[in-house]
Order: structure tokens, then C-alpha cells, then sequence
């Protein structure tokens, strides 16, 4: 049975559970499962009635654009522009040029990039900007105030440290 039509079997038999009190346990307490959608019973007969076969090839099709493979950033190309990778992929072509990049080579570099490069408290807000999860220069002497990460003797900060804290803050509150 196609996912489209399960999703709409699912629509029918309203399996999505409510926040009225009921028997079916969610996270936050017990909810109920409404009655039957009659507009979604008939809509999905509709539609798989009138498209006949043609239904589910639009349904694969449909389907195949929206669940595309997670694509991951691979960085820049040497022409300057950014090449992404499908998540199960080893390397991806630059859309602009098409060369190759390999994602154990673009992992590597990054790598290197994080361990060998040691930032002021300001050059890491504005590194981290670019990352999804600012870091405020302030943060950065706190956490050398609580001695949880030590500078050079220019005050600056390897970003691999300050990684190392990102990831174990995001542990926390996960």
C-alpha cells in the first residue's frame, strides 16, 4: 500500500492522539483517539480511484521530493563555492565547477582547521555565528574564569576547547 494512502488511512482512522483525557497514554498525561474522519475516507477514495495506476506514480514522485536524502556541508570548493553531500554519500560535485570533493578528506581538514586555530574571545562570537550556536566572547571568559578553558599567552583560545564545551553544554540539556 503507498505511503500517501497510508497517511491518509492513518487521517482516517484519526490515530493521532488528542490532548482531551482518555485510555491511550501520550508523554504529557493520556489523550483519546477521535472517531473516524469521514472527509478523509472519502477524499483518499477519490483520489486513488480517479488517478488509477497514474495515482501512484505522482505519489512516488511526490513522495521522493519530499523525503530527499539529509544533505550534509562538505565546505567550499577551491572555486569558492559550497559543496554539500547527501548523508550516505562519500564525496560530491561542486555544482558550480564539478570538481569532486571526497568527505573524508573535507572532514579531515576541518579537523585540522578546529585543532590547529586559536581565536580571541571575539573572533570566536564571530566564528560560532556561522555555526548555528553562538558563543558570546563573554561565555568564553567565563568559562576561563571557572577555569574550563585556558588561553595562550596572547589570550586566545583554541577553538577545538571551545568545541569540546559546546558539545558538552548541548549534552546537558539534552
Amino acid at each position: 500500500m503507498s505511503e500517501l494512502i497510508e497517511l491518509l488511512d492513518h487521517v482516517v482512522a484519526r490515530q493521532a492522539v488528542t490532548s482531551r483525557p482518555g485510555a491511550i497514554g501520550t508523554k504529557s498525561g493520556f489523550g483519546s483517539a477521535p472517531p473516524i474522519d469521514l472527509d478523509a475516507l472519502e477524499l483518499r477514495d477519490a483520489l486513488a480511484g480517479a488517478a488509477g495506476p497514474r495515482y501512484f506514480e505522482l505519489e512516488a514522485a511526490a513522495m521522493a521530493r519530499i523525503e530527499r536524502p539529509l544533505r550534509v556541508p562538505l565546505g567550499l570548493c577551491e572555486c569558492g563555492s559550497p559543496v554539500v553531500c547527501e548523508f550516505d554519500r562519500v564525496a560530491a560535485q561542486c555544482p558550480a565547477c564539478g570538481e569532486w570533493m571526497d568527505r573524508a578528506e573535507s572532514v579531515a581538514a576541518a579537523r585540522d582547521y578546529v585543532e590547529t586555530t586559536w581565536l580571541t574571545p571575539v573572533e570566536i562570537e564571530q566564528e560560532t555565528r556561522t555555526w548555528g550556536t553562538p558563543v558570546s566572547a563573554g561565555r568564553v571568559r567565563v568559562w576561563r574564569h571557572r577555569g574550563r578553558i585556558s588561553a595562550d599567552p596572547y589570550g586566545r583560545y583554541r577553538l577545538a576547547d571551545v568545541l569540546a564545551l559546546i558539545d558538552a553544554a548541548a549534552g546537558v540539556a539534552a
